[in-house]
């Protein structure tokens, strides 16, 4: 839409149909050079309370005229079962990739069966750098979650976090940050910023 709210181009499909799945809970990001990126979950299960094949689409767009195009195809993360309500977000990084972030039952640093956060890199073209990463430094004894992300001028981040059991403030839940580089390496260690 335009500044007045005029529709420019046509609609856009994200995502293609799948039988017997759902694909919900949509997220859409714009880079600094104006490339869009979605993001949205897919559940075959009709149950949220028994999902046991939740994944994340994640496609990328770049403007052509008045219309996006796909710039690259509909990209699956890694499989992780028995999972529901991965509450993915989107970052736009200084150098022109975009993090994106979701959390996910299993993919704590101990692998335990509670919820981390967890991470992937792309760069401008929407390629992925490496594999996805967990941001959390080491596992709390219970859940970890609810990601969210601020960019850097050097082309890292900063990501804070929602942590219970070991790595709450004394009264179970208790806020996480961490530093990382651009290539999602975390500098320094994870710190506790809120007090009971």
């Amino acid at each position: 839409y335009d500044a007045a709210g005029n529709v420019l181009g046509s609609e856009l499909q994200v995502g293609t149909y799948m039988a017997n799945a759902r694909q919900l809970f949509p997220v859409v990001s714009q880079l600094d050079n104006g490339d869009l990126v979605f993001t949205w979950q897919k559940a075959s299960n009709n149950s949220f309370a028994t999902m046991t094949d939740d994944f994340l689409f994640r496609q990328h767009f770049r403007l052509s005229g008045n219309d996006f195009v796909p710039l690259s195809g509909i990209l699956q993360t890694d499989h992780f079962p028995q999972v529901a309500w991965l509450s993915p977000e989107i970052t736009a990084l200084a150098n022109g990739g975009h993090l994106l972030v979701w959390r996910n039952v299993g993919i704590e640093t101990s692998g335990g069966a509670s919820w981390g956060p967890a991470a992937q890199i792309f760069d401008g073209n929407g390629n992925a750098i490496g594999p996805y990463f967990h941001l959390t430094q080491a596992h709390q004894g219970n859940t970890q979650h609810h990601p969210n992300v601020a960019a850097l001028p050097d082309g890292g981040f900063v990501a804070t976090w929602q942590s219970d059991g070991a790595g709450g403030d004394g009264s179970s839940w208790g806020i996480r940050v961490a530093r990382y580089s651009a290539t999602g390496t975390m500098i320094g260690s994870e710190i506790l910023v809120n007090t009971y």
